[in-house]
């Protein structure tokens, strides 16, 4: 047996890459600006997709329920309401942490904090 006991590492935090990074001040343009305006947008439609999913999960179950008779039928139909809440939370997670990252893109482009020069 041996003499020592199992400590698990405390693992590092990972710091997100800024894609923005490898540029200076001066080489961003207004394509990059425009292409944050098109994450924004494709963060928009990525969260109405996961309500659409959402609203067709639960209507599937609430309609299992409502027009089939058994417990097969209404096991499957509360699973099915309960997958579309867990959906609809999952997309609302999503979309507000990619609002952050976005937000952070937005205000910090170059990767400086506070003025501290680069990070």
């Amino acid at each position: 047996m041996p003499s020592y006991q199992y400590k698990p590492k405390d693992k590092p935090q990972k710091r997100r890459a800024n894609p923005y990074d490898k540029f200076k001040e001066s080489d961003l343009i207004l394509r990059d600006q425009l292409a944050i305006d098109r994450t924004i947008l494709a963060n928009e439609r990525t969260f109405l997709a996961y309500c659409r999913t959402a609203l067709a999960l639960g209507l599937t179950g609430t309609s299992l329920l409502k027009f089939l008779e058994g417990v097969p039928f209404d096991m499957a139909g509360w699973i099915l309401i309960a997958l579309g809440v867990s959906v609809a939370g999952i997309g609302i997670q999503r979309t507000i942490a990619m609002a952050r990252n976005i937000a952070t893109a937005r205000r910090d482009p170059i990767g400086h904090s506070q003025g501290e020069g680069p990070v």
